[in-house]
């Protein structure tokens, strides 16, 4: 197996995130959801895709096993048409994010389990954190 040119490996990651929304938005249009696939910020090197809509429930019950599946899922059928390892996350009804923001301990949580006590002035980083 020969390696892509870079300049095709450019326009391959810059394809990824377009071709995985409309993956995405094909397999629930199939299902018959009424959910639409917007693509979000991505984090890490990592495609995001929001689904949208009234029937995120279906996705987002039993702690999104449903959710956790549709994204192997699309993870493979872009793997497959692309030749390259994709890298997507899927939310639906900002449960991955919620569920980061819940589980994500701060700063000055991490650095007092590591050393035994708190940053100083670690009150206005994170006052001042978006």
């Amino acid at each position: 197996m020969t390696e892509p040119e870079p300049n095709m490996m450019s326009d391959l990651q810059e394809m990824t995130p377009e071709l995985a929304r409309e993956i995405a938005q094909d397999l629930v249009n199939a299902a018959g959801f009424e959910l639409t696939a917007v693509i979000t910020d991505p984090a890490d090197g990592y495609t995001a895709i929001d689904l949208q809509g009234n029937d995120t429930g279906y996705l987002t019950a039993r702690q999104g096993e449903a959710l956790n599946a549709f994204q192997h899922l699309l993870c493979l059928m872009v793997s497959r048409a692309t030749g390259e390892r994709a890298r997507i996350v899927v939310d639906a009804a900002g449960v991955r994010v919620d569920h980061l923001e819940l589980h994500q301990p701060s700063l000055d949580d991490v650095f007092a389990e590591a050393t035994g006590r708190r940053l100083e002035g670690a009150e206005d980083v994170a006052a001042t954190a978006p």
